[in-house]
């Protein structure tokens, strides 16, 4: 490949390109421009041997390498990567860790880990200080979302198994840990991957540092993961005892009870905790059901709906999932015909004659399905007289990938006024989706309930499964339509994520995928929580899923409301070892949409 090294993009080229262009650069003898280059090159494949050497041989033949890649807008990691080789390769492997580790936070999933894991393991690096704060971060990085909880789905259970090889070497050089907090960390990620030994001994040379609460917190959590929920609880009380006014220690040991089987031990944690954080729902869930099972009287609301809700026995977990967006309960579907829908059943015990409605910008077309299921007694979006002012940029009736059907995605358009492509689903699946929408929602239980109904429906065609999305049952005239809706979407949704296992060649990937990257509409949230719970549950299909949500985020409209970005965000957000800068984009797409719905 022939290029010009004085007229060209530096941004905007393939790691290919790049490689080709630091070797005519190499020759040139324009080292700093060329170790750009090859530092570019190396971030997408680290361990490629051409272009290691390339790189190696840039830094090897400059009088001052550390020179080489001065820091640009932005600290592109690239380049903080190729710092920190250039520092490895000089033999000083701790400031080299210190650097990389920076760079593993902000991208957990990038291939550079390879590299850590040799300079960890690097002979002198025990004469040299190791980055134990800078492990810290990487850490609350990859456990922090897993805090509350005791079980990890594969996904999760998969990203931290990756690390342990790193996270082994560096255990090697505990001793030497300046760093309680640090210490403290590390055996938190070892208990989560249940090696007991490995956390017992992090946490407790943490505890010969002044650690205090938190040491002894830190000692319960790797007790209750080594399966001792007695001792776990002892040092729960401890940790309560040195921080009194903190609720969590005792919210702690009253978990460590609940997982010995101890209802009444857990219950008078559970109490004193909420008297310490009143406001506390989880811990008040947690301090009834415990009453219950303890046999004791409680003075509060009936706990009964708990398992009402999860369908089966509980343990701690389900209290902290009960309390997730998407897990515990479902954004409220949003858009401005809901709005005037529900002014309209508030002041009308009929739909007035004669409605017509003036919006500024397109509706998903399920919000209008919802709203013609009212006032036309009919799901059919073109019953209603609606007059759109203006298209959002990007055009949500725009498709972002490929359909599954011949005929097209869920929805077409004729103009402004959208309509399904597809005829209503067979009788009998309406009927199952009817009975299902009452049950009360928790994905965990929606999730069990879907894999029941596919092994009976999975001889459907793909054309009658996706019809259920958009031609929900008759709503009950007790049930608001748009809730009922959303419901039965999701419902449709779960079902087609459990038609079989797998991903890549599976027929859920090909259906799903086909209905979160067609027209935006509430039938793409349900796609967001069905993808989103087979990403966690199928390592192999989180990085797809997570890009295709990315994808997502990049055609949200910014000047109008989206109908889900609040969704996408919560989702995105539960993919274990997410990119920062992603993170920060959606997570900032849904505070600007929070702001123009107030």
């Amino acid at each position: 490949m022939d290029y010009d090294p004085h007229h060209h993009n530096c941004e905007d080229m393939t790691p290919e390109q790049d490689e080709a262009l630091a070797e005519i650069l190499l020759g040139d003898g324009a080292l700093e421009h060329a170790a750009f280059h090859a530092a570019c090159a190396l971030v997408e494949s680290p361990d490629d041997p051409r272009r290691l050497s390339l790189f190696d041989a840039i830094a090897a033949l400059s009088d001052e390498p550390g020179t080489l890649l001065p820091p640009r807008e932005g600290n592109y990691v690239g380049l903080v990567a190729g710092r920190a080789r250039i520092l490895a390769l000089g033999g000083q492997y701790g400031r080299a860790l210190d650097m990389l580790l920076e760079v593993l936070r902000a991208n957990p999933g990038s291939a550079y880990l390879s590299w850590a894991r040799q300079w960890a393991v690097a002979p002198s690096l025990g004469d040299q200080p190791v980055p134990w704060a800078a492990l810290g971060g990487l850490l609350a990085t990859l456990c922090g979302p897993l805090v509350g909880r005791a079980r990890l789905w594969p996904s999760e259970q998969r990203a931290l198994e990756h690390f342990a090889p790193l996270m082994e070497a560096l255990t090697d050089h505990i001793e030497r840990c300046d760093e309680p907090v640090a210490a403290i960390m590390l055996g938190g990620f070892w208990r989560r991957l249940r090696k007991p030994a490995l956390a017992l001994a992090c946490v407790e040379l943490a505890l010969e540092g002044d650690t205090g609460a938190m040491g002894y917190s830190a000692l319960g959590l790797a007790l209750r993961a080594a399966n001792q929920p007695e001792a776990a609880a002892k040092a729960f009380a401890t940790a309560s005892l040195l921080a009194p006014e903190d609720p969590a220690h005792d919210a702690e040991q009253g978990r460590a009870h609940w997982d010995a089987g101890d209802f009444e031990g857990a219950m008078e944690a559970f109490a004193k905790a909420l008297e310490k954080a009143p406001e506390d729902h989880e811990i008040y869930w947690s301090l009834l059901y415990t009453a219950q099972c303890s046999g004791a009287t409680f003075e509060g609301d009936d706990p009964s709906w708990l398992e009402e809700v999860v369908g089966e026995a509980l343990i701690a977990d389900d209290m902290h999932w009960l309390m997730q967006p998407c897990l515990g309960s479902l954004p409220q579907p949003t858009a401005a015909v809901v709005q005037a829908l529900e002014h309209l059943r508030d002041h009308y015990e009929a739909p007035p004659l004669g409605l017509s409605f003036k919006l500024s910008a397109l509706e998903p077309p399920s919000a209008l399905s919802a709203m013609a299921m009212w006032v036309c007694d009919s799901p059919e979006p073109s019953m209603l007289d609606v007059e759109v002012e203006g298209i959002q940029d990007p055009d949500p009736r725009v498709a972002l990938g490929p359909a599954a059907l011949d005929t097209g995605h869920l929805w077409a358009y004729d103009g402004v006024v959208p309509s399904p492509t597809l005829p209503p689903p067979p009788p009998e699946l309406q009927v199952v989706i009817a009975d299902w929408i009452v049950v009360p929602y928790f994905l965990p239980r929606w999730w069990r309930l879907a894999a029941a109904h596919a092994e009976r429906f999975k001889a459907l065609t793909d054309a009658e499964l996706l019809a259920a999305l958009v031609h929900v049952p008759t709503c009950p005239p007790e049930t608001p339509h748009e809730l009922w809706v959303q419901r039965g979407q999701l419902c449709a949704a779960l079902l087609v994520a459990r038609l079989d296992e797998g991903w890549h060649n599976s027929r859920r990937r090909r259906l799903l995928r086909s209905v979160l990257l067609g027209p935006m509409d509430w039938t793409t949230n349900a796609a967001i929580i069905a993808m989103t719970q087979v990403a966690l549950e199928t390592p192999d299909a989180l990085e797809e899923i997570a890009a295709d949500f990315e994808t997502l985020a990049q055609h949200i409209p910014t000047q109008n409301h989206c109908c889900c970005i609040e969704t996408l965000a919560i989702c995105y957000a539960m993919l274990p070892c997410r990119p920062a800068h992603a993170q920060a984009h959606i997570q900032e797409l849904w505070r600007l949409h929070s702001t123009l719905t107030e």
